[in-house]
């Protein structure tokens, strides 16, 4: 990554893999306003950012929850759900429906979510 995201970046919420390799950081720094809005990925055995994921429904992102190898992201300037695959750092789904997500739980087997508006 050319880009130093600790200058830009506004940390909202975090959320680590199982596995301890990986940190998912929510960045709300531009406050809705896309392609800014925006997930970061940082390596914890290898302390380096290596991935910033940017999608069109990052509306003031303020969560970060996984179970399995999905990332749940609320985006509370908006009334989606955003889902990033692990593997591919890529959005693969999105829940709409919410006055404005701020927080969101997710069960360990994806099944069973709980989102605070």
């Amino acid at each position: 990554m050319a880009e130093n995201p600790l200058s830009i970046l506004n940390q909202y919420g975090t959320a680590i893999t199982p596995d301890e390799k990986y940190l998912y950081i929510v960045n709300n720094q531009y406050y809705g306003i896309t392609p800014y809005d925006s997930v970061y990925l940082y390596d914890l055995i290898n302390e380096q950012f290596i991935a910033k994921i940017t999608h069109e429904t990052f509306k003031t992102p303020s969560t970060a929850t996984i179970s399995g190898r999905r990332v749940y992201i609320t985006n509370s300037n908006s009334t989606k759900i955003s889902i990033i695959d692990t593997m591919t750092n890529q959005v693969v789904n999105i829940i709409d429906g919410f006055n404005n997500p701020y927080r969101i739980i997710v069960s360990e087997d994806g099944k069973t979510g709980f989102v605070c508006n």
